[in-house]
């Protein structure tokens, strides 16, 4: 493992643990151009919901890079017609980016309290100062539970939230909101795509997209940990989109951190 590789994952075994000092953590930004705050650490002892299974599969609270949100919103067609959907919105940082582009409602799931008021108060002040915006809607619900959803055309977000037992749940609801609207088509973005093989082997889904990603250099001054770039794959459902995939979709993809990281080679 290289001295960056081994840095890094130095540090998020230490996140995944509760045990990161809060000096690592300076303010971002997003959080200085919209007035919001999503920088600072929360423990991963105070984001227990009570139950048992999401609980022992969490692994804790990061805040996405905007240049890596955007990067993967600019790849998805039609985005008037579709409605995005944060899976663990955290603080709500990633709807704030999202809130930049053209959906039809923006939606953050959330079953962490101290996570959801903070969510819900960014939410807020997105809405007094941008009102042209699609507002943002902050839920509190279990994020692999998407089954429920309306007749809608979707596009989930999905950071390295949680671990494969809550993932294959995901995937199991996915292939039920599919069944059950035939019509609609469904995007899915996995940011630190950590459990990629589980979405590569769902017979329902299929790769759009796959890259890593610089950081924009803003976002480099503030980065706790010692990389500079991110990976991402978007899936879609199969046969509910026909732009072509985008070049790269089918690139190799490597755990370099169990449970904790991944990067798309390019």
């Amino acid at each position: 493992m290289s001295g960056l590789a081994s840095r890094l994952a130095k540090a998020l075994r230490s996140l995944a643990r509760g045990q990161l000092p809060f000096k690592h953590w300076r303010t971002a930004p997003v959080d200085r151009l919209y007035g919001i705050e999503t920088s600072s650490y929360v423990r991963i002892g105070k984001l227990a919901t009570g139950d048992a299974k999401i609980d022992t599969n969490n692994v804790g609270y990061v805040g996405s890079q905007p240049s890596i949100v955007r990067a993967a919103l600019d790849h998805i067609p039609d985005l008037g017609e579709k409605t995005f959907v944060d899976l663990g919105c955290g603080k709500g940082r990633t709807l704030a980016v999202a809130s930049e582009y053209p959906f039809r409602r923006i939606v953050g799931i959330e079953i962490a309290p101290v996570l959801l008021r903070i969510a819900r108060s960014n939410a807020g002040i997105i809405r007094a100062n941008f009102p042209g915006r699609a507002s943002i809607e902050v839920i509190e619900a279990d994020a692999t539970d998407i089954a429920s959803y309306g007749a809608e055309n979707l596009v989930l977000f999905l950071y390295n939230s949680f671990r494969g037992a809550l993932i294959d749940r995901l995937i199991a609801s996915i292939d039920q909101w599919l069944a059950k609207n035939r019509s609609q088509s469904l995007f899915l973005i996995y940011y630190n795509p950590v459990h990629f093989a589980r979405f590569d082997r769902a017979p329902a889904l299929e790769r759009f997209y796959a890259e890593c990603v610089s950081f924009h250099p803003d976002e480099r001054l503030v980065q706790p940990f010692d990389n500079d770039f991110d990976s991402l794959v978007i899936y879609r459902a199969k046969g509910r989109d026909t732009s072509p995939q985008r070049a790269g979709h089918d690139r190799r993809v490597s755990v370099t951190i169990p449970d904790l990281g991944a990067a798309v080679e390019n």
